[in-house]
């Protein structure tokens, strides 16, 4: 399964500062993909509401990328 992750650019960040979010759900649907390019045809469809959804958690701080990894994972 593969799931999606959004990395943010937080050049003056700590190493033990959090720089990422795990999108795990949307419209109370669990977002998890058996290939990864359904995970990639999502981001896709979907990159407005995901640059969104990663502004919400990092207010003002902008996307250094939208990743598929392979689950599980540990950041």
């Amino acid at each position: 399964m593969y799931v999606i992750i959004i990395l943010m650019f937080l050049p003056l960040a700590k190493p033990t500062d959090h720089n990422a979010v795990l999108v795990t759900h949307s419209r109370d649907e669990v977002l998890e993909f058996a290939t990864i390019g359904e995970c990639y045809a999502h981001i896709s469809a979907n990159l407005k509401a995901l640059h969104l959804f990663a502004d919400r958690k990092f207010p003002g701080v902008a996307v250094k990328n939208i990743e598929c990894i392979r689950k599980p994972f540990s950041i």
